[in-house]
């Protein structure tokens, strides 16, 4: 599965370009938001998507499947983690 962070990472330093400058290129103050985003500590808003994509040269599609593999891993992982059975003594 493609993971979200990790494809903006990877293309943003392809590109040579800064955390700083992507921060400030789609309308953030600091590069600290894009840090979380590539460690998956934060999310990229689905309305900055097309930006993204404009920005760091990857195909829109591409972005919204990673998003959604995303999604479908954070849902799995909760659903496991819900249906564990408690033990009865």
């Amino acid at each position: 599965m493609s993971n979200i962070g990790t494809m903006i990472k990877n293309q943003r330093e392809r590109l040579n370009m800064t955390q700083s400058e992507v921060a400030y290129r789609l309308g953030y103050t600091n590069a600290q938001f894009i840090s979380n985003i590539e460690r998956n500590i934060s999310s990229l808003p689905p309305k900055k998507f097309a930006m993204v994509s404009r920005l760091l040269k990857l195909n829109l599609d591409d972005i919204i499947k990673a998003k959604a593999d995303d999604m479908t891993s954070t849902l799995r992982a909760a659903v496991k983690g819900g249906n564990k059975k408690k033990r009865v003594s």
